[in-house]
């Protein structure tokens, strides 16, 4: 058994891990992207501030409230266990959305006008998941603070 406080920790980190790795994905793209720019308008900057907005758009819209649900689950779980991060469902989506990042790689590798239509949706989800796991952050800084209050307890009454 783990402590609630531990799982919000750990769900924090595995969110923002995903959110760094997507959208270091997403900058090893654009990269490819400049390099392989031959035309006039460098389309590869317009996909990526279409994606960093989107991304923004989905943050506020689904990926805060999404981490908010997840944190009240975990609050309200009777025996916490590591499994217990996420819901049961979101391991197979994200096996699914692995797969998908993979192939959606794999398709674009050198081609301008294919590596333009991908990064959007690196960027889309990057973003999304690094701002949206803001209430993440918040929990980690109320188990610190209530770790916190607990050893001034725990000193007074010595």
């Amino acid at each position: 058994m783990v402590s609630r406080s531990a799982l919000t920790v750990a769900a924090g980190m595995i969110w923002y891990a995903g959110a760094i790795s997507v959208s270091m994905r997403g900058s090893f793209l654009l990269v490819d992207a400049i390099a392989l720019q031959s035309r006039s308008f460098p389309w590869h900057w317009a996909m990526f501030g279409l994606g960093v907005s989107i991304g923004a758009l989905k943050a506020w819209l689904i990926f805060s409230k999404s981490a908010q649900k997840n944190l009240l689950r975990i609050q309200s779980l009777k025996r916490p266990a590591w499994w217990n991060l996420y819901p049961l469902w979101f391991y197979p989506l994200l096996a699914l959305m692995i797969a998908t990042g993979i192939l959606m790689s794999r398709f674009a590798a050198g081609d301008y006008e294919r590596l333009c239509a991908v990064i959007p949706a690196y960027f889309m989800i990057g973003v999304g998941l690094a701002v949206g796991g803001i209430p993440y952050l918040s929990a980690a800084k109320r188990y610190r603070s209530d770790k916190r209050e607990k050893r001034e307890e725990t000193r007074q009454r010595l």
